[in-house]
């Protein structure tokens, strides 16, 4: 992401890269939320069976935004410390 901004402080920078973070998440979290529902609305076998594939894939999901969200953190981190 290419960010040509200006700061004129620190402290603005740090704010807009945190709410870019609370930004990322909160979209993959919802994009998370609406496929589950539906997955579970057009699923073709057993609900049983719809749920714990669906729990499966939003465990692996939520393990992978939280790396992601580590990973922007570092580098938000690394960013503000240059």
């Amino acid at each position: 992401m290419n960010n040509d901004r200006i700061y004129y402080s620190k402290e603005a920078e740090e704010l807009a890269g945190r709410q870019r973070f609370i930004l990322v998440i909160t979209a993959i979290a919802l994009g998370v939320g609406f496929g589950s529902v539906i997955a579970l609305l057009l699923a073709p076998q057993s609900g049983e069976k719809t749920r714990q594939q669906i729990g499966s894939q939003v465990e692996t999901t939520a393990k992978d935004v939280i790396n992601s969200a580590n990973r922007i953190r570092d580098d938000v981190a690394e960013a503000v410390q240059k």
